[in-house]
């Protein structure tokens, strides 16, 4: 399945692409209820997952334990986010299609 470094740059690349696509789709006009939830949630997502890219790019420039800390903060902030989203997601598409 490859090496760790493929698929951390393959996350990142999806991230970024799919904050391109979130841009195209809503103009970042994060609406009401659902759909401001959903835009609150996708955004954090890749803003924690971004985070996580960081200190995991840095984490040997810190001396001790901060930056293996740093990386777990984020990487928590990153699931967190990321829990919702799915559901979030489905009744986005349900509302679409069925109203």
């Amino acid at each position: 399945f490859g090496n760790y470094g493929f698929w951390r740059a393959a996350h990142s690349w999806l991230g970024v692409t799919t904050l391109l696509g979130i841009f195209f789709h809503t103009g970042l006009n994060f609406g009401e209820n659902l759909n401001f939830w959903l835009l609150i949630c996708f955004l954090g997502l890749n803003l924690a997952g971004g985070l996580a890219a960081i200190a995991v790019a840095a984490e040997k420039r810190f001396s001790g334990p901060v930056g293996a800390r740093l990386r777990g903060v984020a990487t928590k902030a990153h699931i967190v986010f990321f829990l919702p989203y799915p559901v979030l997601l489905g009744f986005h598409i349900a509302k679409v299609y069925l109203y």
